[in-house]
């Protein structure tokens, strides 16, 4: 059997139905993260790190 191959738009869908499932609804931001990692332009953890990051600074 052949492996279907998704589109980022299909990806992002699923993401966000699996999100709002769990009562957490994805904002822009998240939306531009993931397609960055989707697209190799960053990881999960540099991600993860850059809003970490942006909460800290939000708290100082």
């Amino acid at each position: 059997m052949a492996t279907r191959v998704r589109s980022e738009a299909e990806i992002l869908a699923a993401v966000e139905a699996g999100h709002e499932m769990a009562g957490m609804v994805l904002t822009d931001a998240d939306r531009a993260a993931g397609l960055r990692v989707l697209r190799g332009e960053s990881t999960p953890e540099q991600e993860a790190a850059a809003m970490l990051a942006e909460l800290r600074s939000r708290h100082e």
